[in-house]
């Protein structure tokens, strides 16, 4: 049997291995009670999907998204209210191109909005936890 026979073999063993149920990576998280810390990834993986939809011409799928989110956050309470104001943000910015082609590349323009939607989710739900707010440690190394 050839190598590149046997590889395949092998691979095919192991995609039937794998569990039919999606991963938890794959949830649409609109969960405003979470840490920010969580929260804000979750937000950010959920942006960076939405602006594959938009890029990939899905605009129906991304109207259905943006219903969603309405639905889910809107008059729940203040937690919920600045996580909206946040996905509106993003929409807007999605809808307008900002992140799009001619602007930005592709892959640009997945990591922009990424990103941004961490720094508006940030602002919006700042960390209280004693990680954010460490002093520097003195150099232990003497330059004498």
């Amino acid at each position: 049997m050839h190598a590149a026979a046997l590889i395949a073999r092998f691979a095919g063993i192991a995609l039937l291995a794998l569990p039919a149920v999606p991963a938890q990576a794959d949830k649409f998280t609109l969960d405003a009670s979470e840490p920010p810390l969580q929260l804000c990834s979750s937000v950010q993986k959920n942006v960076r999907f939405m602006h594959n939809v938009w890029d990939n011409g899905a605009r129906d799928t991304f109207a259905q998204m943006k219903v969603y989110i309405g639905e889910q956050l809107s008059g729940k309470g203040e937690g919920e209210a600045k996580l909206l104001k946040v996905y509106r943000e993003m929409i807007g910015r999605i809808e307008t191109g900002d992140y799009s082609e001619p602007r930005m590349a592709h892959g640009e323009g997945q990591l922009a909005a990424r990103n941004n939607a961490g720094t508006l989710c940030l602002t919006a739900f700042p960390s209280d936890d004693a990680v954010g707010k460490r002093t520097p440690l003195a150099n232990p190394v003497s330059r004498d």
